[in-house]
């Protein structure tokens, strides 16, 4: 690729979505077409470790084997298939068994400064170096926010946290050069110690004498997913080159972590304002990111255009029909069909595509009684959702082998016309006492539960086709426990309107503004832990 020396995407393995090997080859088909040279696999327990029973047990972890496989399949194609782990924070799998109480610091990271968490990574480091063929290795250690703060702290008091955090990056690296790893590690939390938790202080104050003793060849990924302004990511890169001597490698994002469906304007607005730093700067190593986060709901074969936004941007190109152009010349695909994949999240308090967020998955799962989204809820959301439910099912026979990325977030919009509005509409009419209005939505909650029936299966069926089966539970947990709400929905109107009881309880309620404060009750919001979106209670 043009300007740089490497480019790499990486795809999430981990957030309960484990990408089947057939689907990492179609997607190393893709890359290879981009002029993408390598592909890192974002895997936190899931892969095989030797004498590691419980580490990606029922997880549905990559075994040597497949891994193998998958490196010689790269290697054919051009492509360097690497692995992407984690040896601090990010660990929570694990800490569901008690066979690693022992290493447990607190939330998901490790105990540092413990004999048996280094055995514990060498047996990690001896997997990785008999399955892979690469030499490269990203060990993570991003996000340990309460680092040295648990067990460590009741074992040895209070300490530097940033030389604790220094401390074990060098035993890694001595581990990683038993194993001839080289070595690439997130930079966040040298900012986060520094600043106390910001990460994206372009005047943080990294001092000399806490980095002293980080080592100069260990590469220094610098993520962000989130500015659009090129001035931030350059400043980011040279405060990044104050950590060490060693390479500051970028990270970008695709935005495919956000619910159901890609958020590629937000991607494309965020990836040529940091690539240009990156030329601008001398930043020569990019790896695209493609994140799960909460339940891998998102394809990563949606967020195609995002990637290839990436491989033009690195070739300096950034008109948008030259863009659809090399595109179209490249898939034989409709450039113009796939950028819509994003409208299930554009509505109508949100139509400029760049500020869109989530409201696909914030709607999808507020539940129709409680209602705590359906303030920011617009009746003029339905027919939008149905033009797309129409626009999306017509293009699925236009785009060849993507079409059931079409034909699944069309069968989501169709849920969301008549799901959007409904707990909204059911409020108004108890709390008017319009018993005919009520009257009117009870088969109305029908035909969500309908319609949801049949996103179940688009939802499915695409999680069987492009991943192991080991975490379809979770989603489908998540989709049957919304249909029984919906089920219950209808149950406890329908009584009320025979009499049978005197009140529903939760529609007398006044539903609050999800932000205290909030000044625009139309602007975006972001909220993607179904957790949160399905409740306020703990699930």
């Amino acid at each position: 690729m043009k300007n740089f020396k490497s480019f790499a995407a990486m795809i999430d393995c981990s957030r309960d979505a484990v990408m089947n090997v057939e689907s990492i080859k179609r997607f190393i088909l893709l890359l290879e077409k981009m002029g993408f040279d390598s592909l890192l696999l974002y895997m936190e327990d899931t892969f095989e470790v030797p004498n590691e029973p419980y580490f990606g047990y029922l997880r549905g972890r990559y075994s040597q084997k497949e891994i193998r496989d998958l490196c010689a399949y790269g290697r054919e194609h051009h492509v360097e298939v690497s692995p992407c782990v984690e040896m601090l924070a990010h660990l929570n799998a694990i800490f569901h068994h008690q066979a690693y109480s022992d290493i447990h610091d607190l939330d998901d990271i490790l105990l540092i400064d413990e004999e048996r968490t280094y055995e514990f990574l060498d047996r990690l480091f001896s997997s990785l170096e008999s399955s892979f063929l690469s030499r490269t290795l990203h060990i993570g250690l991003d996000e340990a926010h309460m680092v040295g703060l648990g067990k460590y702290k009741d074992k040895h008091g209070i300490v530097d946290r940033t030389e604790l955090f220094v401390r074990h990056l060098n035993k890694i690296r001595e581990i990683a050069k038993k194993h001839g790893f080289h070595l690439l590690m997130w930079s966040d939390m040298f900012f986060r110690l520094a600043t106390g938790g910001e990460y994206y202080d372009v005047n943080a104050e990294l001092k000399p004498e806490k980095l002293k003793d980080v080592p100069d060849d260990v590469d220094q990924v610098y993520w962000d997913y989130y500015h659009d302004e090129q001035e931030i990511y350059s400043k980011m890169i040279e405060l990044h080159r104050g950590i060490s001597k060693a390479d500051v490698v970028f990270a970008g994002g695709v935005w495919t972590w956000a619910g159901f469906a890609p958020l590629l304007s937000k991607a494309k607005k965020t990836i040529f304002p940091a690539l240009a730093s990156c030329r601008e700067k001398g930043v020569d190593r990019v790896i695209m990111t493609a994140w799960g986060d909460d339940g891998a709901e998102c394809s990563i074969f949606s967020a195609l255009p995002a990637f290839f936004y990436a491989r033009e941007a690195a070739l300096g190109i950034t008109d948008d029909q030259q863009i659809a152009r090399d595109f179209e010349a490249m898939f034989s695909l409709p450039f113009e069909d796939f950028l819509d994949l994003e409208l299930p999240n554009v509505i109508t308090h949100t139509r400029d595509r760049a500020l869109v967020t989530n409201p696909c998955k914030y709607f999808f799962y507020n539940d129709p009684l409680l209602g705590q989204f359906d303030v920011h809820a617009d009746e003029k959301d339905e027919a939008l959702y149905r033009e797309y439910a129409r626009r999306l099912l017509k293009m699925k026979e236009e785009t060849g082998e993507f079409g059931y990325l079409f034909s699944y977030l069309s069968s989501l919009c169709s849920f969301l016309e008549v799901k959007v509005a409904l707990g909204k509409k059911l409020r108004a009419a108890y709390q008017k006492k319009d018993r005919q209005a009520l009257a009117k939505l009870s088969p109305r909650i029908e035909e969500a539960t309908q319609r949801l029936a049949s996103f179940m299966e688009e939802s499915r069926s695409r999680w069987i086709k492009e991943n192991k089966r080991q975490g379809l539970e979770i989603s489908q947990i998540r989709l049957a426990g919304l249909k029984e709400r919906l089920l219950e929905t209808k149950r406890v109107v329908d009584e009320f309107l025979a009499g049978k009881i005197s009140s529903i309880p939760e529609l007398e309620e006044t539903i609050l503004p999800v932000e205290a404060g909030r000044e625009d009750e139309k602007a975006p919001l972001c909220y993607n832990c179904y957790q949160w979106n399905a409740t306020l209670g703990r699930l």
